[in-house]
């Protein structure tokens, strides 16, 4: 597991880890970590320093890339995306 933390950029969701705003970090695997550095505005972190989010888990939010490039951030039950 590798820690990343949001340094740039809009929320982002991950789906499984959580929901990221600029500050937030959290624990993901290799291929995500890459995945986020160089598309979603995140930076690999060394160490953690007690930064890292325990109940970063946003479960049943809804995750789905929108068309203006957001992450619907609604209830999964709610979401026209369903």
């Amino acid at each position: 597991m590798v820690v990343v933390e949001k340094v740039e950029g809009r929320r982002t969701l991950v789906v499984g880890v959580g929901s990221f705003r600029t500050g937030d970090r959290g624990d993901v695997t290799e291929e995500t970590a890459a995945h986020l550095c160089e598309e979603y505005g995140f930076e690999r972190v060394d160490a953690d320093d007690g930064k890292l989010e325990d109940a970063q888990t946003d479960e049943g939010i809804c995750g789905t890339e929108m068309s203006d490039g957001s992450i619907c951030d609604r209830p999964a039950t709610e979401c026209p995306y369903h």
